[in-house]
This record gives structure tokens, sequence and C-alpha cells, in this order.
């Protein structure tokens, strides 16, 4: 299933080693505000509204972008609620 412009479809908060990441699910218009790693990866998925701190090793981008995998991943998808 598609949903225009979403492929994160609640809050969440994981960690990886040591840096820790936020995702904030915000409105139509609002863009993308987040690291520059979570960003282009956003891009490349569609997901067109996001809002995301990363907290604690902003320079490890393995590691950021392995926690914003695991986010999506493991996200809990409720098909009653759609």
């Amino acid at each position: 299933m598609y949903y225009p412009g979403y492929n994160c479809l609640q809050n969440l908060i994981r960690f990886r080693l040591l840096c820790s990441i936020c995702i904030v699910l915000n409105w139509a218009g609002y863009g993308l505000v987040c690291h520059r790693a979570i960003k282009t990866m956003a891009e490349l998925m569609g997901i067109k509204d996001l809002h995301c701190k990363v907290e604690g090793s902003t320079k490890n981008v393995q590691a950021i972008a392995h926690a914003f995998f695991d986010a999506l991943v493991h996200q809990v998808f409720n098909i009653a609620s759609y």
C-alpha cells in the first residue's frame, strides 16, 4: 500500500550505539527537518514531511542510518485505523 508522502506512520524513538533518534510526523507541507543523512535517505524513500532529532553521536552516519531504518522496520501498522 502506498500513502502519498508518508512512509513513516507514527512517532518513533530508536537507539543505536551512542546515538538516539526521535522521529515525529508533521502535517503536509512541513518538509524534512532532520540530520543531513536522514534527509537524504527520506528523500530517496519518498518521505516528504518529517521532523527528526538526533542526539548523542551525530557524526557516526552509519549508526544514524541503522537506527533510522530500524525505526521504519519496527513501526506498528494497524490496518483497522486506516
